[in-house]
């Protein structure tokens, strides 16, 4: 665990009397409204922190005692950008990097005293009352709504697979829109030319989407995949690499001829076609022509 630690409250900005807000009860107009202010009371309990809602135009109470360090928690992986505090004088700040999260450490040199914090990140601002009490907050951090929304709402979207070979399905012949699955424009205008391969390992669809090529194998050859090569037009042959999605070998790149070499002797020549048109759900027929 790296620790990266900064003494900085020598060199805080003054930002000359800050005005501390009026802290009167604030009633939210729901449950997900922001309030103005946030006392320690309206965080929740996480064993020893005290976890609050974060929202921007809102002020966080933080309760301090005199002899004790305060940790307040900022978001993971944001990076601190500005501190200023209205009262520098009396107050100790610290800050130091805590595997990816930054944490500012507060402890206040004197009793009964209170001033403000804002604290700027590269991703949000925090607006921070602290208080030398008698029964402060070990530690404070934060939850973010919005996140947790936005996480809700792709789990949500995320697809439920029936089974391998829905999921199979979906990882090749859909593509993510807003979350959600829509079907590709597929490509199918392939014809197969076949050198002596049996005909229960030969492929038995090929298409492609505009980027990769997606060979489908039977499963009577799961484990003994053939060798793919793109050929060009002075029928050099190149290795293309793939990785196996489910039953299809799945090539990133789209090509007008390539081979499919089984053995020495036996291999599969695959050749773009102009005899069937763009499908969006159903493949045809593929035209296999046997080679003496």
């Amino acid at each position: 665990m790296r620790i990266r630690r900064k003494r900085i409250y020598s060199a805080i900005p003054l930002m000359g009397a800050f005005l501390f807000p009026v802290l009167g009860t604030v009633h939210a107009a729901n449950a997900d409204a922001p309030q103005a202010v946030y006392y320690t009371r309206e965080g929740a309990k996480d064993a020893a922190s005290l976890v609050y809602q974060y929202h921007p135009n809102s002020t966080y109470s933080v309760n301090t005692k005199m002899g004790f360090v305060t940790d307040i928690e900022l978001h993971p992986g944001d990076t601190i950008s500005y501190i200023a505090g209205g009262d520098t004088a009396r107050w100790a700040i610290d800050t130091s990097t805590v595997s990816g999260t930054a944490h500012i450490y507060v402890k206040p040199l004197a009793k009964n005293i209170h001033t403000n914090l804002i604290v700027n990140t590269n991703r949000y601002s925090y607006r921070i009352g602290i208080y030398s009490t008698d029964t402060p907050t070990t530690l404070v951090r934060w939850e973010y709504p919005d996140e947790i929304r936005e996480a809700m709402k792709r789990e949500m979207a995320r697809p439920v697979y029936k089974d391998k070979k829905e999921k199979t399905y979906l990882d090749t012949h859909t593509e993510a829109v807003n979350g959600m699955p829509v079907q590709k424009h597929l490509n199918y205008r392939y014809e197969l030319k076949n050198h002596g391969v049996a005909q229960a390992t030969m492929p038995t669809e090929v298409f492609d989407d505009g980027t990769r090529t997606y060979i489908k194998i039977p499963a009577q050859n799961k484990y003994d995949f053939p060798t793919l090569y793109h050929v060009n037009d002075q029928n050099k042959l190149t290795l293309v690499n793939y990785r196996v999605i489910g039953s299809y070998l799945v090539a990133d790149r789209v090509f007008s001829k390539a081979r499919l070499t089984y053995t020495s002797k036996s291999y599969v020549e695959i050749r773009s076609s102009t005899k069937t048109t763009l499908h969006d759900t159903e493949a045809p027929m593929l035209s296999v022509k046997e080679v003496k």
